[in-house]
């Protein structure tokens, strides 16, 4: 008799309203909006590299990149890959520089391999210390330090390739993550040889909307030529990479913006490299901003 009851008590409890949904807003508050920044942080101060006694990064480098012809490598001499790939071997290789990385090491580049296969380097960046900047190509799917960082490099190899001087090889010697802030020098004119892997500033309206490239051109405040279109002398090209392109970032035409960066020589194209949100200071107050003096 009593598990009848029970069995009967079990059914009519089943049998009552169903549970209604709870209500959620005890449980979080519904947070707040907030724009990406991604800071960087930029000065006009030198860095105080190289060292007392170390040697800067345009001397270290300067006899690695002098070639007989336009194009060709120097790598180590005791590089085993030398000879089957037909490179010059140079005694100044390998040697040891020490510079500050100016963005990240994220940005993709594709040069010739041994072979002239073309080769995919995912993770390149800028190195730079006040003698100048150099191109470094770097591989990997993780950034392994950030703008700011000093970074030491056993270079192994290095070439120049159309123009454009860069380090092939090398190996990461120390990380020190104490960091710093990105040295610039403005520029209100067009970029030169002299600009070519340092970081330049520019201050100014955009003049189109980004080309199949990224590329945009900026009229600086003090231009010194004509910049109506993407090819007059005047302009200073300024370029998003592709993940900031990918993500949808867009600059409209009339804006007025500052854009802080390495210079990129490709194509025969002078370009300021935009990597980072904190790159750009926008005069709208909702846009990016970059910790600057």
């Amino acid at each position: 008799m009593k598990r009848s009851r029970l069995a009967l008590t079990m059914v009519l409890a089943g049998c009552g309203a169903p549970r209604g949904l709870e209500d959620p807003s005890a449980w979080y508050d519904s947070g707040a909006h907030a724009e990406v920044t991604e800071v960087v942080s930029f000065s006009t101060d030198a860095y105080g590299l190289p060292a007392q006694g170390d040697v800067s990064i345009a001397d270290a480098l300067a006899p690695a990149f002098e070639f007989p012809k336009g194009f060709g490598t120097h790598v180590a001499s005791n590089e085993a890959s030398v000879a089957s790939c037909g490179w010059d071997s140079s005694d100044a290789l390998p040697v040891t520089i020490t510079g500050v990385s100016a963005t990240l090491p994220r940005y993709y580049f594709k040069a010739d391999g041994c072979g002239g296969a073309a080769q995919k380097y995912y993770a390149s960046y800028w190195l730079e210390d006040d003698s100048g900047g150099v191109f470094v190509l770097g591989d990997g799917g993780v950034a392994w330090w950030d703008a700011g960082d000093t970074v030491t490099l056993k270079v192994r190899a290095a070439t120049r390739s159309y123009g454009l001087n860069y380090v092939l090889a090398s190996d990461v010697v120390e990380v020190d993550r104490t960091h710093r802030a990105v040295s610039y020098e403005p520029t209100n004119g067009p970029l030169g040889d002299a600009d070519t892997s340092a970081v330049r500033r520019v201050t100014g309206t955009v003049v189109e909307r980004a080309d199949t490239f990224g590329q945009i051109p900026i009229r600086p405040d003090d231009a010194t030529d004509v910049c109506e279109t993407h090819t007059d002398p005047g302009c200073v090209l300024i370029t998003l990479d592709t993940e900031i392109s990918r993500r949808g970032v867009k600059l409209q035409v009339g804006e007025h913006l500052s854009a802080t960066g390495p210079v990129m020589f490709s194509y025969a194209t002078y370009t300021i490299v935009v990597m980072r949100l904190g790159q750009l200071v926008r005069d709208d107050a909702t846009g990016p901003s970059s910790e600057s003096p």
